[in-house]
């Protein structure tokens, strides 16, 4: 199956972001082209991956990214991914959460969509550097997660809110999503928070 397609699937099949009834901000409609704006944006940015790091795949980057940035911006809440809601005190951009990144990052049309993704993978490859990262596994994704969600700590273990739990949870969602491709978002429920 297309990775592109893959993603959006699975993107289609996970859960959805809670609001209380009769207050979600977008149609199932605009939701579904949402996600594939997502799809298209991780296919894109991974169109060379196979080359970054000896070990991992273009898929292993690009459910990675899913897995994270589900998690990041409340299972790709409208609100995170167009702007209106960022974190770390507003700090934080993109469905990525990226720090600093300003405006340039935020919206839902294709090219920030890319933007973003373009600086999540930019991330994930500075922590798989700097942490000395081997071969794709569910530890090295928890590894490269605790560096992105902290800035500064290796330790997946660390407790902190970022690099703890969390880390390894969002490396679980990684590993079955990336086994079960579209169906793992079924199999990733729960892992990602």
């Amino acid at each position: 199956m297309n990775l592109a397609v893959a993603l959006y699937l699975a993107a289609l099949a996970g859960p959805l972001p809670y609001y209380p009834p009769g207050q979600c901000p977008e149609t199932g409609a605009e939701r579904a082209l949402r996600m594939a704006t997502i799809a298209l944006a991780i296919d894109a940015e991974t169109e060379r991956a196979d080359e970054w790091a000896p070990g991992w795949t273009r898929e292993d980057w690009a459910w990675a990214a899913y897995a994270k940035t589900w998690a990041e911006s409340r299972r790709f809440a409208v609100e995170v991914h167009d702007g209106r809601k960022r974190g770390d005190n507003g700090k934080s951009v993109c469905v990525g959460q990226i720090w600093g990144g300003g405006d340039v990052l935020v919206g839902t049309d294709l090219a920030a969509t890319r933007r973003c993704y373009h600086e999540v993978f930019r991330h994930m490859l500075i922590h798989r550097e700097r942490c000395r990262v081997g071969a794709a596994s569910p530890t090295a994704v928890a590894t490269i997660f605790a560096g992105y969600g902290t800035g500064h700590s290796c330790n997946p273990d660390f407790a902190s809110r970022h690099s703890g739990r969390f880390a390894r949870r969002r490396a679980t969602a990684w590993d079955r999503l990336r086994s079960h491709g579209a169906h793992g978002s079924r199999f990733a429920q729960g892992a990602g928070n």
